[in-house]
C-alpha cells in the first residue's frame, strides 16, 4: 500500500490530526496486537509516527 508518490512521510501528520480518532488534541492509534486482537495507543512520538510512515514507504 502506498500514498501518493509527491507526499513526504511528515507530509501524513497534519491529515492524521484531523481524524476522528484524535482526541483533545493527541492522536490515538489503533494498533493490531495478533490476529483480531488490536490496542488503542496515545502518546507516540511524531517522529516515530513519521519513521514508521517512512519505513512502509521503503
Amino acid at each position: 500500500m502506498s500514498g501518493p508518490a509527491e507526499m513526504a512521510p511528515e507530509d501524513y501528520l497534519p491529515h492524521m490530526m484531523r481524524d476522528k480518532k484524535v482526541i483533545a488534541g493527541r492522536l490515538r492509534l489503533v494498533l493490531p496486537v495478533t490476529l483480531g486482537n488490536a490496542q488503542v495507543r496515545t502518546g507516540v512520538a511524531d517522529d516515530m509516527v513519521v519513521a514508521s510512515i517512512n519505513d512502509c514507504q521503503a
